[in-house]
Protein backbone atom coordinates (compact mmCIF):
# COMPACT_ATOMS: atom_id res chain seq x y z
CA UNK A 1 0.00 0.00 0.00
CA UNK A 2 1.02 3.62 -0.27
CA UNK A 3 2.29 5.70 2.64
CA UNK A 4 1.66 9.20 1.23
CA UNK A 5 3.44 11.14 4.01
CA UNK A 6 6.45 8.82 4.38
CA UNK A 7 9.83 9.98 3.11
CA UNK A 8 12.76 7.61 2.62
CA UNK A 9 16.10 8.71 4.08
CA UNK A 10 19.60 7.95 2.85
CA UNK A 11 20.27 5.78 5.90
CA UNK A 12 17.70 3.09 5.22
CA UNK A 13 14.88 4.56 7.29
CA UNK A 14 11.64 6.46 6.69
CA UNK A 15 10.37 9.69 8.22
CA UNK A 16 6.68 10.10 8.97
CA UNK A 17 5.25 13.41 10.24
CA UNK A 18 3.81 13.02 13.71
CA UNK A 19 5.67 9.76 14.34
CA UNK A 20 9.29 10.46 13.45
CA UNK A 21 12.03 8.26 12.07
CA UNK A 22 11.10 4.59 11.57
CA UNK A 23 13.40 1.66 10.88
CA UNK A 24 12.93 -0.33 7.69
CA UNK A 25 13.52 -4.03 7.06
CA UNK A 26 13.05 -5.88 10.31
CA UNK A 27 10.57 -6.33 13.11
CA UNK A 28 10.50 -3.55 15.70
CA UNK A 29 8.93 -4.04 19.11
CA UNK A 30 6.93 -1.32 20.81
CA UNK A 31 5.20 -1.39 24.22
CA UNK A 32 2.00 -2.47 22.47
CA UNK A 33 3.14 -4.92 19.80
CA UNK A 34 5.47 -5.37 16.84
CA UNK A 35 5.59 -3.68 13.44
CA UNK A 36 7.60 -3.96 10.24
CA UNK A 37 7.89 -1.66 7.22
CA UNK A 38 9.60 -2.46 3.91
CA UNK A 39 9.51 -0.97 0.40
CA UNK A 40 7.88 -3.38 -2.05
CA UNK A 41 10.90 -2.85 -4.33
CA UNK A 42 12.85 -5.10 -1.95
CA UNK A 43 10.84 -8.06 -3.30
CA UNK A 44 10.09 -6.72 -6.78
CA UNK A 45 12.56 -4.32 -8.35
CA UNK A 46 9.89 -3.34 -10.89
CA UNK A 47 7.38 -2.36 -8.21
CA UNK A 48 6.08 1.19 -8.06
CA UNK A 49 8.10 3.49 -5.82
CA UNK A 50 6.34 4.59 -2.65
CA UNK A 51 4.53 1.28 -2.13
CA UNK A 52 5.28 -0.44 1.20
CA UNK A 53 4.69 -3.74 2.93
CA UNK A 54 3.14 -2.97 6.33
CA UNK A 55 3.01 -5.61 9.06
CA UNK A 56 1.81 -5.52 12.67
CA UNK A 57 1.62 -8.16 15.36
CA UNK A 58 -0.49 -7.84 18.48
CA UNK A 59 -2.98 -9.74 20.59
CA UNK A 60 -6.45 -8.79 19.35
CA UNK A 61 -9.10 -11.15 20.75
CA UNK A 62 -11.88 -8.98 19.24
CA UNK A 63 -10.84 -9.61 15.61
CA UNK A 64 -13.57 -11.18 13.46
CA UNK A 65 -11.62 -13.92 11.72
CA UNK A 66 -14.57 -14.90 9.56
CA UNK A 67 -14.72 -11.50 7.82
CA UNK A 68 -12.30 -10.25 5.15
CA UNK A 69 -9.63 -7.91 6.46
CA UNK A 70 -10.16 -4.21 5.76
CA UNK A 71 -7.86 -1.22 5.53
CA UNK A 72 -9.61 0.31 8.56
CA UNK A 73 -8.71 -2.78 10.58
CA UNK A 74 -5.04 -2.44 9.61
CA UNK A 75 -5.09 1.30 10.34
CA UNK A 76 -6.49 0.62 13.81
CA UNK A 77 -3.82 -2.02 14.49
CA UNK A 78 -1.01 0.28 13.31
CA UNK A 79 -2.43 3.09 15.47
CA UNK A 80 -2.33 0.88 18.56
CA UNK A 81 1.14 -0.52 17.90
CA UNK A 82 2.89 2.48 16.35
CA UNK A 83 0.77 5.60 15.93
CA UNK A 84 -1.16 7.35 13.15
CA UNK A 85 0.37 6.22 9.85
CA UNK A 86 -1.53 7.44 6.77
CA UNK A 87 -2.11 4.52 4.37
CA UNK A 88 -3.95 4.35 1.04
CA UNK A 89 -4.43 2.09 -2.00
CA UNK A 90 -3.96 -1.38 -0.45
CA UNK A 91 -2.96 -4.03 -2.98
CA UNK A 92 -3.45 -7.01 -0.68
CA UNK A 93 -4.69 -7.37 2.89
CA UNK A 94 -4.29 -10.57 4.89
CA UNK A 95 -4.53 -11.64 8.48
CA UNK A 96 -2.35 -14.30 10.11
CA UNK A 97 -3.53 -16.02 13.27
CA UNK A 98 -0.95 -17.32 15.73
CA UNK A 99 -2.65 -20.57 16.67
CA UNK A 100 -1.35 -24.13 16.85
CA UNK A 101 -3.40 -27.14 15.83
CA UNK A 102 -2.68 -30.74 14.88
CA UNK A 103 -4.76 -33.51 13.37
CA UNK A 104 -5.28 -36.54 15.61
CA UNK A 105 -4.32 -38.91 12.80
CA UNK A 106 -2.23 -38.44 9.67
CA UNK A 107 -3.69 -41.54 8.00
CA UNK A 108 -7.19 -42.95 7.70
CA UNK A 109 -7.27 -45.76 5.16
CA UNK A 110 -6.27 -44.31 1.79
CA UNK A 111 -6.37 -40.72 3.08
CA UNK A 112 -3.05 -39.20 4.19
CA UNK A 113 -2.43 -35.73 5.63
CA UNK A 114 0.79 -33.72 5.33
CA UNK A 115 1.90 -30.12 5.72
CA UNK A 116 -0.75 -27.57 6.69
CA UNK A 117 -3.47 -30.20 6.32
CA UNK A 118 -1.86 -32.08 9.21
CA UNK A 119 -0.68 -29.22 11.44
CA UNK A 120 -0.91 -25.44 11.74
CA UNK A 121 1.62 -23.36 13.65
CA UNK A 122 4.03 -20.50 13.07
CA UNK A 123 7.01 -21.18 10.80
CA UNK A 124 5.84 -24.64 9.76
CA UNK A 125 7.47 -24.74 6.31
CA UNK A 126 10.34 -27.05 7.30
CA UNK A 127 8.00 -29.42 9.09
CA UNK A 128 5.69 -29.64 6.07
CA UNK A 129 8.57 -30.28 3.68
CA UNK A 130 9.92 -33.06 5.88
CA UNK A 131 6.42 -34.55 6.03
CA UNK A 132 6.52 -34.81 2.24
CA UNK A 133 9.99 -36.36 2.20
CA UNK A 134 9.04 -38.90 4.87
CA UNK A 135 5.80 -39.84 3.14
CA UNK A 136 7.09 -39.74 -0.44
CA UNK A 137 9.42 -42.72 -0.43
CA UNK A 138 7.02 -44.82 1.65
CA UNK A 139 4.06 -44.04 -0.60
CA UNK A 140 6.14 -44.83 -3.69
CA UNK A 141 7.15 -48.19 -2.23
CA UNK A 142 3.50 -48.93 -1.38
CA UNK A 143 2.23 -48.06 -4.85
CA UNK A 144 4.99 -50.05 -6.54
CA UNK A 145 4.33 -53.14 -4.41
CA UNK A 146 7.73 -53.18 -2.69
CA UNK A 147 6.74 -51.88 0.75
CA UNK A 148 7.38 -54.00 3.83
CA UNK A 149 4.53 -54.56 6.26
CA UNK A 150 3.75 -51.44 8.27
CA UNK A 151 5.93 -49.08 6.22
CA UNK A 152 3.19 -46.64 5.26
CA UNK A 153 1.74 -46.74 8.78
CA UNK A 154 5.10 -45.57 10.16
CA UNK A 155 4.47 -42.16 8.55
CA UNK A 156 1.94 -41.18 11.23
CA UNK A 157 4.03 -42.57 14.07
CA UNK A 158 7.09 -40.57 13.01
CA UNK A 159 5.71 -37.30 11.72
CA UNK A 160 2.95 -36.82 14.29
CA UNK A 161 5.62 -36.90 16.98
CA UNK A 162 7.81 -34.50 14.99
CA UNK A 163 5.00 -31.96 14.68
CA UNK A 164 4.40 -32.15 18.42
CA UNK A 165 8.04 -31.08 18.90
CA UNK A 166 7.59 -28.21 16.44
CA UNK A 167 4.38 -27.04 18.10
CA UNK A 168 6.21 -27.07 21.42
CA UNK A 169 8.81 -24.57 20.21
CA UNK A 170 6.15 -22.42 18.49
CA UNK A 171 4.21 -22.09 21.74
CA UNK A 172 7.40 -21.36 23.67
CA UNK A 173 8.33 -18.61 21.19
CA UNK A 174 4.90 -17.01 21.53
CA UNK A 175 5.17 -17.11 25.33
CA UNK A 176 8.62 -15.49 25.24
CA UNK A 177 7.31 -12.81 22.86
CA UNK A 178 4.46 -12.05 25.26
CA UNK A 179 6.90 -11.65 28.13
CA UNK A 180 9.32 -9.65 25.98
CA UNK A 181 6.67 -7.10 25.02
CA UNK A 182 5.38 -6.49 28.52
CA UNK A 183 8.01 -7.78 30.92
CA UNK A 184 7.05 -9.68 34.06
CA UNK A 185 3.73 -7.79 34.13
CA UNK A 186 2.64 -9.94 31.17
CA UNK A 187 3.33 -13.31 32.83
CA UNK A 188 -0.37 -13.72 33.56
CA UNK A 189 -1.09 -13.51 29.82
CA UNK A 190 1.07 -16.53 29.00
CA UNK A 191 -1.27 -19.36 28.04
CA UNK A 192 -1.16 -22.69 29.90
CA UNK A 193 0.18 -24.29 26.70
CA UNK A 194 2.89 -21.64 26.47
CA UNK A 195 3.89 -22.10 30.09
CA UNK A 196 4.08 -25.86 29.60
CA UNK A 197 6.22 -25.44 26.47
CA UNK A 198 8.63 -23.09 28.25
CA UNK A 199 8.90 -25.61 31.07
CA UNK A 200 9.75 -28.40 28.62
CA UNK A 201 12.50 -26.33 27.00
CA UNK A 202 13.91 -24.22 29.83
CA UNK A 203 12.73 -25.72 33.12
CA UNK A 204 11.24 -23.38 35.74
CA UNK A 205 11.98 -20.24 33.71
CA UNK A 206 8.71 -18.57 34.71
CA UNK A 207 9.71 -18.74 38.39
CA UNK A 208 12.72 -16.48 37.81
CA UNK A 209 12.44 -12.72 38.50
CA UNK A 210 13.71 -11.99 34.96
CA UNK A 211 12.58 -14.87 32.70
CA UNK A 212 14.04 -13.48 29.47
CA UNK A 213 17.42 -12.84 31.05
CA UNK A 214 17.43 -16.39 32.39
CA UNK A 215 16.69 -17.75 28.89
CA UNK A 216 19.52 -15.63 27.45
CA UNK A 217 21.92 -17.10 30.01
CA UNK A 218 20.79 -20.64 29.17
CA UNK A 219 21.32 -20.01 25.46
CA UNK A 220 24.94 -19.05 26.10
CA UNK A 221 25.54 -22.77 26.64
CA UNK A 222 26.50 -24.23 23.23
CA UNK A 223 24.58 -27.46 23.81
CA UNK A 224 21.37 -25.67 24.75
CA UNK A 225 21.69 -23.21 21.87
CA UNK A 226 22.24 -26.04 19.39
CA UNK A 227 19.24 -27.93 20.77
CA UNK A 228 16.92 -24.93 20.35
CA UNK A 229 18.28 -24.22 16.86
CA UNK A 230 17.67 -27.80 15.77
CA UNK A 231 14.21 -27.71 17.32
CA UNK A 232 13.30 -24.59 15.32
CA UNK A 233 14.58 -25.97 12.01
CA UNK A 234 13.08 -29.43 12.62
CA UNK A 235 16.33 -31.42 12.56
CA UNK A 236 16.20 -32.40 16.23
CA UNK A 237 13.76 -35.25 15.58
CA UNK A 238 14.78 -38.79 16.47
CA UNK A 239 12.27 -41.28 15.17
CA UNK A 240 11.45 -44.21 17.47
CA UNK A 241 12.98 -46.94 15.30
CA UNK A 242 13.55 -50.55 16.36
CA UNK A 243 17.04 -51.15 17.75
CA UNK A 244 19.18 -54.23 17.21
CA UNK A 245 20.43 -54.29 20.82
CA UNK A 246 19.69 -52.96 24.29
CA UNK A 247 21.79 -49.83 23.75
CA UNK A 248 20.73 -48.16 20.47
CA UNK A 249 23.37 -46.28 18.52
CA UNK A 250 23.12 -42.49 19.13
CA UNK A 251 22.40 -41.90 15.43
CA UNK A 252 19.54 -44.40 15.17
CA UNK A 253 16.42 -42.54 14.03
CA UNK A 254 18.22 -39.23 13.50
CA UNK A 255 19.22 -37.50 10.29
CA UNK A 256 22.46 -38.96 9.00
CA UNK A 257 25.40 -36.59 9.46
CA UNK A 258 26.89 -35.21 6.25
CA UNK A 259 30.13 -37.16 6.52
CA UNK A 260 33.08 -36.66 4.18
CA UNK A 261 33.85 -39.93 2.42
CA UNK A 262 36.38 -41.47 0.09
CA UNK A 263 35.06 -44.21 -2.18
CA UNK A 264 36.59 -46.07 -5.11
CA UNK A 265 35.07 -43.37 -7.32
CA UNK A 266 36.70 -40.52 -5.40
CA UNK A 267 35.72 -38.16 -2.62
CA UNK A 268 32.09 -37.41 -1.87
CA UNK A 269 29.67 -36.63 0.96
CA UNK A 270 26.65 -38.38 2.40
CA UNK A 271 24.39 -35.56 1.14
CA UNK A 272 25.57 -36.12 -2.43
CA UNK A 273 24.94 -39.86 -2.19
CA UNK A 274 21.36 -39.16 -1.10
CA UNK A 275 20.46 -37.33 -4.33
CA UNK A 276 19.18 -40.59 -5.84
CA UNK A 277 16.57 -40.85 -3.02
CA UNK A 278 17.37 -44.51 -2.42
CA UNK A 279 18.36 -46.48 0.64
CA UNK A 280 22.13 -46.62 1.20
CA UNK A 281 24.26 -49.03 3.21
CA UNK A 282 27.60 -47.41 4.06
CA UNK A 283 30.36 -49.76 5.14
CA UNK A 284 33.39 -48.10 6.77
CA UNK A 285 35.03 -51.31 7.96
CA UNK A 286 38.54 -52.04 6.70
CA UNK A 287 37.62 -55.50 5.38
CA UNK A 288 34.12 -54.64 4.05
CA UNK A 289 32.71 -56.94 6.70
CA UNK A 290 29.24 -55.41 6.62
CA UNK A 291 28.91 -55.48 2.84
CA UNK A 292 30.10 -59.09 2.77
CA UNK A 293 27.56 -60.09 5.43
CA UNK A 294 24.56 -58.79 3.49
CA UNK A 295 22.06 -61.56 2.69
CA UNK A 296 22.06 -62.22 -1.07
CA UNK A 297 18.30 -61.72 -1.25
CA UNK A 298 18.63 -58.34 0.50
CA UNK A 299 21.65 -56.99 -1.39
CA UNK A 300 19.64 -55.49 -4.24
CA UNK A 301 17.26 -53.56 -2.01
CA UNK A 302 19.66 -50.68 -1.33
CA UNK A 303 22.87 -49.21 -2.74
CA UNK A 304 25.87 -50.70 -0.92
CA UNK A 305 28.91 -48.45 -0.71
CA UNK A 306 32.23 -49.29 0.90
CA UNK A 307 34.10 -46.15 1.86
CA UNK A 308 36.66 -44.59 4.16
CA UNK A 309 35.17 -42.02 6.49
CA UNK A 310 37.26 -38.86 6.28
CA UNK A 311 35.30 -37.14 9.03
CA UNK A 312 37.10 -37.82 12.29
CA UNK A 313 36.25 -39.39 14.56
CA UNK A 314 33.99 -41.64 12.50
CA UNK A 315 30.62 -41.91 14.32
CA UNK A 316 29.97 -45.47 13.18
CA UNK A 317 31.45 -48.55 11.55
CA UNK A 318 28.47 -48.77 9.20
CA UNK A 319 25.19 -46.95 8.53
CA UNK A 320 21.94 -47.91 6.84
CA UNK A 321 20.29 -44.69 5.66
CA UNK A 322 16.69 -44.49 4.48
CA UNK A 323 15.75 -42.42 1.39
CA UNK A 324 14.58 -39.59 3.67
CA UNK A 325 18.06 -39.32 5.18
CA UNK A 326 17.30 -40.90 8.57
CA UNK A 327 19.49 -43.64 9.99
CA UNK A 328 17.64 -46.98 10.09
CA UNK A 329 20.54 -48.98 11.57
CA UNK A 330 24.07 -48.24 12.75
CA UNK A 331 27.05 -50.16 14.12
CA UNK A 332 29.32 -48.39 16.56
CA UNK A 333 33.07 -48.03 15.92
CA UNK A 334 35.01 -51.03 17.13
CA UNK A 335 31.93 -53.26 17.39
CA UNK A 336 33.03 -56.96 17.46
CA UNK A 337 30.27 -57.91 15.02
CA UNK A 338 29.60 -54.76 12.95
CA UNK A 339 26.96 -56.49 10.81
CA UNK A 340 24.76 -57.57 13.75
CA UNK A 341 21.16 -56.56 13.12
CA UNK A 342 21.88 -55.17 9.67
CA UNK A 343 19.93 -57.75 7.65
CA UNK A 344 16.98 -57.46 10.01
CA UNK A 345 16.93 -53.70 9.43
CA UNK A 346 17.08 -54.24 5.67
CA UNK A 347 14.05 -56.50 5.83
CA UNK A 348 12.18 -54.11 8.14
CA UNK A 349 12.55 -51.06 5.90
CA UNK A 350 13.14 -52.35 2.37
CA UNK A 351 12.06 -55.97 1.85
CA UNK A 352 8.65 -56.34 0.14
CA UNK A 353 6.01 -58.11 2.19
CA UNK A 354 5.59 -61.80 1.47
CA UNK A 355 2.33 -62.41 -0.40
CA UNK A 356 -0.10 -64.70 1.39
CA UNK A 357 0.16 -68.38 0.48
CA UNK A 358 -2.80 -69.85 -1.40
CA UNK A 359 -3.84 -73.28 -0.21
CA UNK A 360 -5.07 -75.84 -2.74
Amino acid sequence: MRLPTAKLTRRGAVKVPGIGRLKLMGQVRTPRGTYSLAPLTVLDKNATAGVFIVYTSEDDPTADLSAPMTLDELRASVRRVLGDLPMTDPQRLTRLVGSTRQADRYQAGRILLAGDAAHVFAVSLNTGLIDAVNLGWKLAAQVQGRAPDGLLESYHAERHLAAQHAILQARAQKALTTIGLGGTDELAKVSPEGAEALGELFGDVLQHPEPLQHVRELLREPGQLRHVGELIEGSDVRYPLPASNAQPHPLLGKLAPDLQLETRHGRTRVAELMHAAQGILLDFTADSAVAEATDPDQAGLVTIITARCLTKPAPAAALLIRPDGHVAWAAGPGTPDPAAGMNTALRTWFSPRTPPQTRH
